[in-house]
């Protein structure tokens, strides 16, 4: 009798651990209320480069395994960290959109077809902290390729649905955008861009309001 009971309680013990190993993983929605991006242009390596910074309160965290940042499957990661610290997320696959909190509203973006991935990140050690959680994101993409617009001028054009860039998908947010470049080259928003030209090196700086369901169109004109 008593080799059978402790038999039983080994059974239990064992089911329990397979149950808390293979427990599915929630995920949440990571948010920023502003985005700042850095780019850089290369037409010789066919590439833009990207420097992407926000901050997340920790207050804002909802309950989760992992929160989520998604990104275009062609970015090329450099390096990630997080409060300066270097960072890997998981690339988290085979999701549906009950695997969230809430329930993810966009459960076409987690199709196999999809051109975007979930990035996962692990964020337990930071939940406590008072400050800010601070990201930042070194990668490229390739450069898309140029058109002419009606009068013949050169441009690439980047949509932010195509998530080139981290995004809220929550809320509305700002987007802060520089480009530092050859003055051959110019930015173009919905909004002005403000311009400075130190020995034929642009900075040009612009903002604009990013809507989870509305797309914005960031366009690059080369003038020669």
């Amino acid at each position: 009798m008593r080799n059978l009971l402790i038999a039983i309680i080994l059974v239990v013990f064992c089911s329990v651990l397979f149950a808390e190993e293979n427990e599915v993983p929630t995920f949440a929605n990571l948010v920023s209320k502003t985005y700042n991006h850095d780019i850089r242009i290369s037409s010789e390596m066919q590439k833009i480069y990207v420097t992407s910074e926000f901050s997340v309160d920790p207050a804002s965290l909802i309950y989760a395994n992992y929160y989520s940042v998604f990104m275009n499957k062609d970015i090329h990661v450099e390096q990630i960290t997080v409060n300066g610290k270097p960072y890997a997320p998981v690339i988290a696959t085979g999701l549906t959109a009950d695997h969230f909190n809430p329930v993810f509203p966009y459960p076409q973006m987690l199709a196999d077809s999809s051109l975007v991935a979930c990035h996962g990140y692990k964020l337990d050690d930071y939940k406590a902290q008072p400050d800010m959680i601070n990201f930042r994101i070194r990668y490229w993409f390739p450069l898309p390729e140029w058109q002419k617009d009606a009068m013949g001028m050169k441009y690439v054009s980047i949509s932010t649905d195509e998530f080139q860039f981290p995004r809220n998908l929550v809320s509305d947010s700002q987007v802060n955008l520089k480009m530092i470049s050859s003055e051959y080259y110019k930015l173009k928003l919905d909004t002005p861009c403000e311009v400075t030209n130190n020995d034929g090196i642009l900075t040009q700086k612009g903002s604009f309001t990013d809507s989870p369901t509305q797309a914005n169109k960031i366009t690059i004109y080369i003038k020669r």
